[in-house]
């Protein structure tokens, strides 16, 4: 699947990030928790790993929470392996960092976000104590990828809106400040890297919004992701499309001999038409649907799932 966007702001962000990490005592990286290591990304880890930072997988309320448990457990291990399970990037080398699992729309989040980053600055305003350096708030600069939730953190700390918040990538466009009482934010934009690796993270990235929908084939990633659906959520596909688990398993039997994805757009076609996305003459009106499967999946309508695991992590 051929994805190409990487604006032009992307890359003097990532400049940015790097000039301005001797600001702040330390980072919180938002991550999408249906997807940990795509959303991760591997040109931020580069300048991030030597602060202390809180990566916090956002958006835990539309994930699998057996899923996230299991990330919760693997990222916080002392120690790791060079490479992530899947072999995309390593979210834990260089710690110190912490791992928190939220939904920002949670009201009890933002307190445990505080805590977390409290514990981790507490070596970093030790050393700014004896060396006379200390000021009256803690530094903190919020980064990731596009659509992870950082402004929405941001709107939520300050207690109203100062950052543009949408269910879209690419809204914030410059870094600025933001303070309160006790703390100082650095509102980065949200930023990919150029050469997206597999196409198991470019669909990744692509369904969960993280990328513009005007940049790929939204009925080739709603056929990726249908399938993900019928190999890993078929119960969740027999509710919200009324399939039947007879169908599923034939849909997947198919794929199993030729090996293509287009093996299950019969199945796709037919959601779609229970689903009643339908033309004139009863054909299936092909775009709607697919735009409805990811809306469906992007707003949790579907059910809880995640589209990476730390045991396969592949779509």
């Amino acid at each position: 699947m051929q994805i190409n966007w990487f604006p032009g702001h992307m890359a003097k962000t990532l400049r940015l990030i790097q000039e301005s990490l001797r600001q702040v005592d330390a980072v919180i990286e938002c991550i999408d928790a249906r997807l940990p290591i795509s959303s991760c990304n591997p040109e931020l880890e580069k300048r991030l790993a030597a602060k202390p930072r809180l990566i916090l997988m956002t958006k835990a309320d539309l994930a699998d929470p057996k899923a996230t448990h299991r990330w919760i457990d693997f990222l916080n291990q002392p120690a790791q392996p060079a490479s992530s399970p899947t072999g995309e990037s390593d979210l834990t080398a260089n710690a110190p960092l912490q791992v928190l699992a939220v939904s920002l729309a949670d009201d009890h989040a933002l307190t445990e976000i505080k805590q977390a980053v409290l514990q981790l600055c507490t070596d970093v305003r030790a050393k700014q104590s004896a060396r006379g350096l200390l000021t009256d708030e803690s530094r903190i600069m919020i980064a990731g990828i596009p659509n992870t939730g950082k402004s929405t953190l941001i709107n939520r700390w300050m207690g109203r809106k100062v950052a543009r918040a949408e269910d879209r990538p690419g809204v914030t466009r410059g870094s600025q400040w933001i303070r309160t009482e006790g703390w100082a934010l650095l509102d980065m934009p949200g930023v990919l890297w150029p050469n997206l690796g597999s196409d198991r993270v470019r669909i990744a990235l692509a369904a969960s919004g993280a990328i513009k929908d005007e940049v790929f084939d939204t009925e080739e990633l709603s056929l990726y992701l249908f399938l993900y659906l019928l190999r890993r959520y078929p119960e969740l596909l027999q509710d919200r499309f009324r399939l039947t688990a007879a169908e599923i398993a034939d849909s997947l039997e198919s794929y199993r001999e030729e090996s293509n994805v287009t093996a299950v757009y019969p199945l796709w076609l037919e959601a779609g038409r229970r689903r009643g996305c339908l033309q004139s003459g009863g054909r299936v009106d092909r775009p709607r649907f697919a735009a409805l499967l990811l809306k469906e999946f992007r707003s949790g309508a579907i059910g809880h799932i995640s589209l990476e695991w730390t045991e396969d992590g592949r779509l």
